[in-house]
């Protein structure tokens, strides 16, 4: 008698089966990723923290050769004879250079620097003077102008938290349209102003401490530092409102300073203070500085006052004195962290 073969099945999955594995692939993938992105930004974390503590030792490398700390902002030979143009000189990101294995680069700016430099005779016997030129200054005829645009165009990668996402001057980007890179640690000017001390230049917006290690024109000796080095804060994290690495700042008078490295620490900004609704820059919207302002925000913050903060869940990188570096928390006590701002306010810090 004829039978028919048996038809075998075809093993395989059913749609049932394939969308249950679709799911717990989805799951992993969803408990995965946090792991994996917690782990990136731990280590970009501990490389942000080694770049804190690599500008921390190049302070003291150069206080070694020199006998002082960098200037936060080195003011333009002029100002010695008192002549005030407001040119724009360089920050200490610039001389710290040689000490940071950059030399060639810091070398570079300051040469072209002296070599167009002016030298102008004050009337009345007063001597005369040179007066370098401003740090963004450019003429397409001008070799030396030419590289010193390719040199301020040069990123430093140990200026730059691996966190930050927004490298670039927004100011100068819709003020002038060149797009420079930018830093993230600025020097540390003091609190004096916020403490009622009376060490500072102008006042309100545009006040600018100077019990700090840093700020325009310092020469801050160690011996100077009575709070002790391990107290004193040198710089610190930013990530709000950032200029261009080689611009220190400049002066219209003694008293009328514009400071771009370097920021004050007051008791109205704490480490990582909400943008929304008072703490946005005065002049946010003017040039486009990111993000942008919510509506009902209020521009409120001085240029000296931009505040220290990350984009590290919780704090924020500071360098002291002494070469060392930590994550110093959002939550930390205010008196506290205006006390460690200031190199010699005698305050007692835990």
């Amino acid at each position: 008698m004829k039978t028919n073969p048996v038809r075998r099945s075809e093993a395989g999955f059913t749609l049932v089966e394939l969308l249950v594995v679709i799911a717990i692939i989805g799951v992993l993938v969803a408990l995965l990723l946090p792991a994996i992105q917690a782990a990136r930004e731990a280590a970009r974390r501990t490389q942000c923290l080694n770049n804190v503590k690599q500008i921390g030792l190049a302070c003291l490398n150069y206080e070694s050769a020199l006998g002082t700390l960098p200037e936060g902002a080195r003011p333009n030979p002029s100002e010695k004879a008192g002549q005030y143009r407001g040119a724009n000189g360089v920050s200490f990101h610039v001389t710290i250079l040689p000490y940071a294995e950059f030399s060639t680069i810091s070398d570079s700016i300051l040469t072209i620097l002296k070599q167009e430099a002016t030298t102008e005779t004050i009337r009345g016997g007063g001597g005369t003077f040179e007066l370098e030129p401003d740090v963004l200054k450019y003429d397409s005829s001008n070799p030396n102008l030419v590289k010193l645009k390719e040199l301020r165009a040069t990123r430093v990668a140990p200026y730059l938290c691996p966190s930050d996402y927004d490298n670039i001057d927004d100011y100068l980007a819709g003020a002038t349209g060149e797009e420079l890179p930018s830093r993230s640690y600025y020097g540390v000017t003091g609190s004096a102003y916020s403490r009622g001390s009376d060490d500072y230049t102008s006042s309100g917006n545009w006040a600018m401490n100077r019990d700090g290690a840093l700020y325009y024109g310092s020469q801050t000796e160690l011996r100077s530092v009575s709070d002790g080095t391990s107290n004193t804060f040198l710089v610190g994290e930013r990530w709000y409102t950032k200029r261009a690495w080689l611009i220190g700042g400049r002066a219209s008078s003694a008293t009328s300073v514009t400071l771009y490295s370097c920021k004050n620490i007051d008791r109205r900004y704490p480490i990582n203070a909400p943008l929304y609704p008072n703490n946005y820059y005065i002049s946010h919207v003017a040039f486009g500085n990111r993000p942008p302002l919510e509506p009902g925000g209020s521009e409120e913050v001085g240029l000296h006052n931009l505040y220290f903060g990350s984009h590290h869940p919780g704090g924020a990188h500071f360098g002291l004195i002494d070469g060392s570096a930590r994550f110093v928390q959002d939550s930390i006590d205010l008196d506290t962290y205006l006390g460690m701002a200031s190199a010699d306010g005698e305050e007692v810090v835990q």
